[in-house]
């Protein structure tokens, strides 16, 4: 995705996408099969098994679909869209100390990454 986001062009939800995108679309999902090809072919599944797959996983809300965005963006052109655009969001995002929370009873700083002992639990998380 990083290396397309260059000549990718970002429309208007509802306006006319140029056909280049389509085009960059096209590559991604020859990329996307042929990485999945050997893996498919190894297990007996096929394409549209795994894209139906994916597509349930997110419909029951699988909190790790987030990971089979890619493969549904390999079938579906709007899909692909979402990602690129959703991928563009995350190259913009900064955060600093306070977009984290450590807990809501908790009033404390956020701990350094030095001061934690890698085998324990962070503060908020599960």
């Amino acid at each position: 995705l990083q290396e397309n986001m260059d000549r990718f062009v970002f429309v208007d939800e509802g306006d006319e996408q140029p056909l280049s995108n389509h085009e960059i679309y096209l590559e991604y999902t020859k990329m996307i099969e042929g990485l999945l090809q050997d893996f498919l072919h190894e297990h007996g599944i096929s394409h549209d098994d795994i894209a139906q797959l994916c597509l349930e996983e997110k419909g029951i809300g699988n909190e790790a679909a987030y990971c089979l965005d890619y493969i549904i963006a390999s079938t579906q052109y709007e899909s692909f869209v979402s990602l690129m655009t959703d991928f563009r969001s995350m190259q913009n995002f900064e955060c600093d100390d306070t977009c984290f929370s450590w807990g809501a009873d908790d009033t404390s700083e956020a701990p350094q990454a030095e001061s934690l002992n890698p085998d324990e639990q962070r503060p908020g998380l599960s």
